[in-house]
This record gives structure tokens, sequence and C-alpha cells, in this order.
């Protein structure tokens, strides 16, 4: 009998493994999870990576003139919208930058223009330039990545966390 229950347990846990390791329905990134997206929506997935001279700092993030919140150092924002052209911008405002027009975001602001169709997702990674500080401003760069490439950096940022 005690060989019995030993076979069954050892059966359903190679059962078990098996149905997991063939499990594709959901995206295996720890960095990235979303629903499949239906043929008439379509979707940005925008991330930050990490740097260590701005990790500290949360501007937020544009698109067109709509604020999406804080977009923080080694994170990623998810933003289901209708086809069309979007333009994307992080920029810092706060209270006090507001009454002087001042920004507290060391980063000068860059804008990207995203045209998107239906049924489309698209990755866009922001990254700081901190090679090219002046006067302790940097540059910064949105760009449009491969699915796979997204995956393999948003899995690596997840991990850092």
């Amino acid at each position: 009998m005690n060989k019995n229950i030993g076979f069954i347990i050892t059966t359903f846990s190679a059962l078990l493994l098996s149905a997991c390791a063939s499990d594709t329905s959901k995206t295996r990134v720890l960095g990235y999870q979303a629903e499949v997206l239906d043929s008439s929506a379509s979707r940005l997935v925008i991330y930050r990576e990490s740097v260590h001279e701005v990790e500290d700092k949360s501007p937020h993030l544009y698109i067109n003139t709509k604020s999406y919140g804080q977009f923080k150092d080694n994170h990623y924002t998810v933003v289901d919208v209708d086809a069309g052209y979007y333009h994307l911008t992080v920029k810092e405002i706060d209270s006090l930058s507001n009454l002087y027009g001042e920004d507290d975001w060391p980063v000068r602001p860059k804008t990207l223009a995203v045209k998107i169709s239906p049924g489309q997702e698209k990755f866009i990674r922001y990254t700081v330039r901190v090679n090219d500080s002046v006067f302790d401003w940097y540059d910064a760069a949105f760009e449009e990545v491969p699915r796979e490439t997204a995956m393999q950096n948003l899995d690596f940022m997840a991990r850092q966390r």
C-alpha cells in the first residue's frame, strides 16, 4: 500500500509539473503580465530602466497632455489606448515647479511620437543617459523595442526590485 501512495504522489507531481510547463496562456515574465488584447484594442507598455543618478526622482509620464502619474525608476506603465497617434513625454511637475516654472527632474524633456494600430502592442523603453550630463542636466531617450527585448528587460527589472 505504501508503494501505491508513493507512486500516486510521484505521478501526480509529474503531471502537475508538466501542466505548469506547458501553460502558455500568460506571458512568462516576472515584470510584465497583462491580459491579451482583443482585435480592436491597442496597448502601450512604457518602462523606465534603473539609473543610479536619478533613481530617487519620480517624474510624471504624459501621453498627449494627460498625466499617467509618477514614472518610477525600474517600473513600467501599461496604457490601453485607441488606435491613433500619441506623444509620450516624461517630465517633473510639482507645486513649486509650477510656481516658479522650474522642474525638479534633472533630465531634459523628450517627446516621442507613436502611431499605434488596432490590436497592436508597443513597448517603449525610456533611458536616462548619464554620460551626457551638462551642468547637472541629463539627456534621455525613448526607444521602441521589440517585444522579446522588452520581455527580457522587464524580467530583469522585476528581479532587481
